[in-house]
Order: C-alpha cells, then sequence, then structure tokens
C-alpha cells in the first residue's frame, strides 16, 4: 500500500531510488512467493480456443528447467520493438526482456529485445542467446531518430543507466516540441557547410546497426580503420548474422501486419530444437490472426 502511495505523492525525489512502486513490489512477491504471476494488463499472453479465437491469461515466466529455443530482437533505438516483442509474447505464453533490464525479467526469457551496438544498448545477457534467432525491425530514419529524441527527452537526457531509471516512469507519456527537436537535431543539410548537432551522428549509427546486424556482427572500423568482428559476438554468439528483417511500417501497416507477424512467426517455428529435445512453444497457427487483433488493439 505504501508502494502505491508514492505513485502519486511527489517526495522531490527523495524516494526516488530507496522506494520501489507498486508494480516493481507485486513482481518481486511474485517471483519469489507466487507458482503463478499475477495478472499484468499490459502483458497479456494467449490460449487458443477450438473455433479459432483466443482468451487472455497472465504472462509467464521461463522456469529454472525450462530451456526452449531464444529469439533476439534487434533495432536502432526508436523503431518500435515493443509492439513486436509483445506479440511475441502473446504467440508464445512466456514473458520478454531487455538488454538494461528495464521489464526486470532478468535475462533467462525467451525474447531479449536490444539496441546492440548503438551507445542506448548493452550487451548484457552473455552467451544466454548463442544460438537464437535473430529478428532485425528496421523503421524510416525519418521517423526512428525523432522517436528516439523523443525517448531522450522523456529521460530528461540521461548520461548512464541510473538516470534513465530515475525517470523511466516518464516513457510513452509525451513529446517534446518542434523547437526541442529542433536545437537536438542540428542543423539539417543544405543549412550550413557543415551540419552540426545529433543528426549527422545518429543517422551514422543508423547505418551502422545495419551493417552490424546484416553482415554477423562487423562494425566499420577498428582503430585503424578496417572493418573488425565485434568481441562479443564472436565470443558469445553462433552467429550475429540477422535471419529475419521486419519492416517497422509494415508491421503497423493495416493491409500488411498481419502478413508480417505471420513472416516473423513462421520464423520462429522453424527455429531448431534445443539439444535437449525442445521447441519454440507457440499457440496453434488456427489462433494467430485472432492474437495479432487483440494485441494491435491493446497497443
Amino acid at each position: 500500500a505504501l508502494a502505491g502511495v508514492t505513485q502519486f505523492v511527489d517526495f522531490n525525489g527523495f524516494f526516488e531510488f530507496t522506494m520501489p512502486n507498486a508494480r516493481t513490489v507485486r513482481r518481486m512477491l511474485t517471483s519469489k512467493y507466487l507458482s503463478k504471476p499475477l495478472d499484468d494488463s499490459n502483458r497479456r499472453l494467449s490460449i487458443a480456443l477450438a473455433d479459432g479465437g483466443c482468451e487472455w491469461t497472465a504472462p509467464e515466466v521461463l522456469g529454472e528447467g525450462y530451456n526452449p529455443p531464444r529469439a533476439l530482437l534487434v533495432s536502432y533505438p526508436g523503431s518500435g520493438k515493443r509492439l513486436m516483442f509483445r506479440m511475441i509474447e502473446a504467440m508464445t505464453g512466456y514473458r520478454s526482456g531487455d538488454d538494461w533490464d528495464l521489464s526486470e525479467e532478468g535475462t533467462n526469457v525467451l525474447a531479449m529485445k536490444t539496441s546492440y551496438p548503438h551507445p542506448e544498448g548493452v550487451w548484457s545477457w552473455g552467451s544466454t542467446f548463442r544460438s537464437a534467432s535473430i529478428v532485425f525491425l528496421i523503421r524510416n530514419p525519418r521517423w526512428a531518430i525523432p522517436s528516439y529524441h523523443t525517448m531522450k527527452w522523456e529521460l530528461d537526457y540521461p548520461s548512464n543507466s541510473a538516470e534513465s531509471a530515475a525517470h523511466r516512469e516518464n516513457t510513452y507519456t509525451g513529446r517534446p516540441d518542434q523547437a526541442t527537436w529542433e536545437a537536438w537535431r542540428g542543423e539539417t543539410w543544405p543549412n550550413g557547410d557543415t551540419p552540426v548537432g545529433n543528426f549527422p551522428k545518429e543517422i551514422q549509427r543508423w547505418g551502422q546497426f545495419i551493417d552490424f546486424w546484416m553482415n554477423d556482427g562487423l562494425r566499420r572500423y577498428d582503430e585503424n580503420g578496417n572493418p573488425v568482428k565485434d568481441s562479443y559476438c564472436a565470443s558469445n554468439m553462433d552467429s550475429c548474422q540477422a535471419g529475419l528483417v521486419i519492416s517497422f511500417e509494415d508491421m503497423y501497416g493495416e493491409d500488411t501486419g498481419y502478413a508480417t507477424v505471420e513472416k516473423l512467426m513462421d520464423m520462429l517455428v522453424a527455429t531448431p530444437s534445443t539439444p535437449g529435445g525442445e521447441s519454440m512453444p507457440m499457440v496453434p497457427r488456427e489462433a494467430w490472426a485472432c492474437v495479432h487483433n487483440a494485441t494491435i488493439a491493446l497497443r
């Protein structure tokens, strides 16, 4: 009850790191003391019905003895990974995590979303996803970069993970005005001989992200200006080559959304079984359309 009250009372930051909010307390109690997770209406999963419909139940965490195939969801920050990983949760029945563990799910998850090697991403999962299927979500940088800036603005332009965590309740709650965006973006061509601000840097990073995940972890340059394979990929992954590329615009498109999700699920279903014989969990195909439509309605 006290944790719940702190969500609505302003203590001028005094309890920012010492008092967990109600959602954090609930998850802590769930993971430690309950055999099944409590219902979380923002992270609902599905059960197939005989008529092709679906019912919603609470998401589940992976048990310590259960080791199914994994999926790594990669994209430049601001590209809309949230819908994709919620769709995977709904289709598989298991929770997803993120590289900074802002979801508080840890690394023992079926799907992990990351923006690595962008500075906003971090390789936090070690070799847990060594044989994972890699799904690359790409979004037009015309929209991805402003969306990324919106996230930074909501987090008050943090310089480290602790500052991000302190403002994470602000995410998906607002949008900066145009003047704020333009000040961060800086000059764009043809305004001036040398572009300034963050846009030139971020468009380079957007391109480098493609190089990395479409060339098996290739970084553009080492200290000598030569392409080099990322050390994390070399030591922790069988391959850093994306097995599927999905367009954000197609995934959200009214006429293309379900076909795109179907392509994603086909890839996951085709993921080879683990050495222990576990295959990718998935609701029956006849329920996919129902699950897709319900997840879109919740977005």
